[in-house]
């Protein structure tokens, strides 16, 4: 599991042990965290996981608002270090719709994951 851009974590004391084929890194929000990202990736199949609320809160409307998040700008980034990878899938999470005929906060999203969702679209032989 590689987490990206989070800002804080629960408290997992006192649950069981991880199984012994957990492993976890953290790529914190910062200038360079592109590059951090492709070391950490290293070539290897990813599967993304976006939650929204880790963007800088007013980007996209969510319901939680933490400071210190990534712009779209490092979010399309991002998107293109993956993409540079085989995407085995992509989730989108925690993007509220506040006013349902206004599709521009998604359309924030797709455009700044637009290498990633690209190469998706490709297949892994491209």
């Amino acid at each position: 599991m590689l987490s990206v851009a989070c800002r804080s974590l629960t408290n997992l004391s006192g649950c069981e042990a991880p199984p012994y084929w957990w492993s976890a890194s953290r790529v914190p929000v910062a200038t360079d965290m592109a590059e951090q990202l492709r070391e950490v990736i290293a070539g290897r199949p990813v599967y993304v996981h976006i939650d929204c609320d880790v963007l800088a809160p007013g980007t996209v409307p969510t319901d939680y608002l933490v400071p210190g998040g990534v712009t779209l700008a490092q979010l399309r980034d991002c998107a293109a270090v993956l993409a540079e990878s085989e995407v085995v899938g992509i989730e989108v999470g925690e993007l509220e719709a506040v006013d349902p005929s206004d599709p521009s906060p998604a359309r924030l999203i797709v455009e700044a994951l637009a290498p990633l969702l690209d190469r998706a679209a490709r297949g892994s032989g491209n």
